[in-house]
């Protein structure tokens, strides 16, 4: 979603239904379909009129890159430095890619659009298969293959690298943007700083991921919602302490999960010294890493 506008990206087909946010409850929500040559696990950013939608890599799994295009599928501007694409943020004026060897970074404003690569520092190698943004900082955050995060500087072309001790299978932003909560393949659940990337925290709480569907995570405010692979339980801890507040079956093992209607109310019975009133803009990420 972004301006109020929702972009399903169908990867049979390889094209993309646009619709409004504010239409979707509708019975017949008015759909248009924008369509990029063949299909591949792609994704789609709409613009007002226009649509950021990926471009198949003949012979690859992903996409080498996006083109702009008119809701009639009219190419107008081809973006195709970005290998293995997958992954995207938005924040403002900016889309954000991840690439197979750096992000692929779009400033929405200019006509034609400015697009530039920021690269992987020098010798440190890895792939930026998820992006995510949080209004409360200025930087994008993605991961760096598996035993890494990156933060993304659009207006310096930086990018910082913060290891991790373990591969990572799952990582967002708290509600109000003070840390980054990441599960890794060991079971552990951490509070990472989103500035300098230190462990803040770290507990644990499901068993180790091997294989098959991975643990996912969802984020209400002051809550971390944490799914185990193996028994179907949900864990809902507070997004600082990690502390387990409730646990319950989910009568199946979720593939993926989000949090709606939460209100953080006068019930709870922990107080959070932060603040929760600041404004929240749209940020969204194209899956995990694979």
């Amino acid at each position: 979603e972004n301006d109020g506008v929702v972009a399903v990206y169908n990867d049979g087909a390889g094209d993309a239904s646009l619709m409004k946010l504010s239409e979707i409850r509708q019975e017949k929500p008015a759909v248009d379909v924008v369509s990029n040559g063949p299909s591949h696990h792609g994704v789609a950013v709409p613009l007002d009129d226009q649509v950021l939608i990926s471009i198949a890599d003949a012979g690859e799994g992903l996409p080498k890159g996006v083109d702009l295009v008119d809701l009639d599928s009219t190419v107008l501007q081809e973006l195709h430095d970005c290998p293995l694409l997958h992954g995207s943020a938005t924040a403002g004026e900016w889309v954000v890619f991840g690439c197979g060897d750096s992000v692929l970074a779009i400033n929405t404003t200019d006509s034609p659009m400015e697009a530039y690569n920021i690269p992987s520092p020098d010798g440190e190698e890895g792939r930026v298969g998820t992006v995510i943004k949080h209004p409360r900082w200025d930087f994008f955050i993605g991961n760096h293959g598996s035993l890494a995060l990156s933060k993304i500087d659009v207006m310096e072309r930086s990018m910082d690298i913060f290891p991790v001790p373990v591969d990572v299978r799952g990582f967002g932003f708290t509600s109000d943007g003070y840390s980054i909560v990441a599960i890794t393949e060991d079971g552990q659940v951490h509070t990472i700083s989103p500035t300098d990337g230190n462990i803040t925290k770290s507990v644990e709480l499901i068993a180790p991921y091997e294989s098959g569907t991975r643990p996912a995570l969802a984020f209400a405010p002051g809550r971390v919602v944490v799914s185990d692979h193996s028994t179907g339980e949900i864990y809902v801890l507070d997004d600082e302490s990690l502390d387990t507040l409730m646990v319950f079956d989910a009568d199946g093992i979720p593939q993926s999960m989000t949090v709606v209607g939460w209100e953080f109310g006068d019930d709870d019975d922990d107080d959070h010294d932060h603040d929760h009133d600041h404004d929240h803009d749209q940020n969204h990420g194209h899956g995990d890493d694979d």
